[in-house]
């Protein structure tokens, strides 16, 4: 991760959650190309939705209606299922730290502290307060990071079913991605673990 320790608090903060927001644009990124990969060779993956949930729940409804094909790779649809529940998991996440206006507790405490400014009537009880240390916003990264690297083996791997002369070669590199056999090496690589 970058040294962020020459930057303010705030600085850091504002580091973190435009590192997040660009990672979940990633991310949907290639959701849509799994939605992509999905249509294709038809005209309907030209009509992909454009948010994250309507991507999510297309992709969601057709590996459950693959679930009866003959996929050659893999139990695609069960693992499919895995990646896309990772993601939408860590968008969420995103949502909950991007939407949200941020500021610092106690500005001398070694650790810190950020609390969310909110209109609380408007929250249940337990959502009012929201405390955050910095180390979240960057798990969130991660997390977003981690889901955009599998997205892009599922994808693959989801063409790479459509186009057998092209699977042999790249199948090993895809299904590590996609079962998320790597250990993620910043700002954006992937080292596989086996």
């Amino acid at each position: 991760m970058p040294d962020l320790s020459a930057l303010s608090l705030n600085e850091q903060l504002t580091y973190w959650v435009g590192a997040v927001a660009r990672s979940d644009a990633e991310t949907e990124n290639h959701l849509r190309r799994v939605y992509e990969s999905l249509c294709s060779p038809s005209l309907a993956a030209f009509a992909a939705p454009r948010d994250f949930m309507a991507l999510h729940a297309g992709c969601v409804r057709m590996f459950e209606a693959g679930r009866a094909r003959s996929w050659s790779l893999l139990d695609l649809p069960d693992l499919a299922l895995e990646v896309l529940q990772a993601a939408k998991v860590a968008h969420f996440d995103r949502n909950r730290l991007v939407h949200d206006y941020w500021y610092q507790i106690d500005p001398a405490a070694d650790q810190p502290v950020f609390t969310r400014m909110r209109n609380a009537a408007s929250l249940p009880a337990d959502r009012q307060v929201v405390r955050r240390e910095l180390g979240e916003f960057e798990s969130a990264y991660v997390a977003l990071q981690i889901a955009s690297f599998r997205l892009i083996g599922l994808a693959s791997l989801v063409a790479d079913n459509a186009y057998p002369e092209y699977r042999e070669s790249a199948l090993q590199h895809n299904q590590a991605l996609a079962l998320g056999r790597f250990e993620f090496e910043p700002p954006n690589a992937a080292r596989f673990t086996g």
